[in-house]
């Protein structure tokens, strides 16, 4: 997973690990994975005492999974799917959580779900429709997995309270929608999604997943939107792939937001987490 964000958002990630990059750079550690899939994305999850990274892929046939307890040693559990997965969440009632990933495919089998990281179970759903993020979050007491669709169709988006049964619910749009996040000042908070391609405006929001309100934003290839509440940080800040040097935007409640200048023009920002 590509995680690349304005100036001011990676300096108050990195504060949190007592890491001082430079002005303009920043060093990574690489790591070998233990197979060269295209990996598309990666979460921190797993029941008490068994916690660990999961990563799910995009290419190659099965061995779709790789898990880590660490961030470092990775091993590759055997998946019975061999499909185009993109994104995955952790999330669930308490005692009750589970990883959950969608793919972008033409099968019946549009998820699949594991309450380990290791065993994993092929879940069917009613439609086909490119499924590209996914994530958990609600309000108290109302929380559910909310996943959105690259498809243009103005029913693309489901939300689930387990992971297996789903519904679909209509968007009022007839956008490609590509990320998903939940977040929000307290007594504000709101599952934004953002749109890549489409008709209309490019972002969504709502409070229960279900009934959603279209917000106007600037028009741009958008990839990833993500909540930041940290070191006096509070806004949503996404990121887009274009051949202009205002590939970032920021909102304080996910209705209004701003451009900003973003530190590159040669960078293809791709996903923020």
């Amino acid at each position: 997973m590509k995680v690349l964000a304005p100036l001011h958002f990676l300096h108050s990630f990195l504060s949190r690990l007592d890491v001082q990059p430079g002005p303009l750079e920043l060093k990574c550690n690489a790591r070998a994975s233990v197979i060269g899939n295209n990996w598309r994305s990666v979460v921190w999850g797993g029941p008490k005492g068994d916690r660990k990274f999961v990563a799910i892929s995009s290419t190659e046939i099965g061995n779709r999974i790789m898990i880590s307890p660490e961030g470092e040693t990775w091993t590759s559990p055997v998946s019975d799917s061999s499909l185009n997965w993109l994104c995955l969440a952790w999330g669930g009632l308490v005692g009750k959580e589970v990883f959950v990933a969608v793919v972008a495919s033409d099968t019946v089998t549009q998820l699949m779900t594991s309450s380990d990281g290791i065993s994993w179970s092929s879940i069917p759903t009613s439609s086909i429709m490119d499924w590209s993020s996914i994530t958990w979050g609600g309000l108290v007491g109302e929380e559910k997995f909310v996943a959105v669709a690259q498809r243009m169709s103005g029913t693309n988006i489901m939300t689930s309270p387990d992971g297996i049964n789903w519904t679909l619910h209509y968007s009022g749009v007839e956008n490609g929608f590509v990320s998903i996040t939940f977040g929000g000042a307290e007594g504000d908070k709101k599952f934004v999604a953002i749109a890549a391609s489409g008709f209309g405006n490019t972002i969504v929001t709502s409070t229960d997943g279900i009934k959603w309100i279209s917000q106007t934003a600037a028009k741009d290839y958008w990839q990833s939107v993500t909540w930041i509440a940290d070191n006096g940080l509070n806004e949503f800040v996404a990121v887009a792939n274009s051949a202009n040097n205002k590939r970032t935007m920021s909102s304080l409640d996910g209705i209004s937001w701003t451009l900003q200048q973003a530190t590159t023009m040669h960078l293809e920002h791709q996903e923020i987490d």
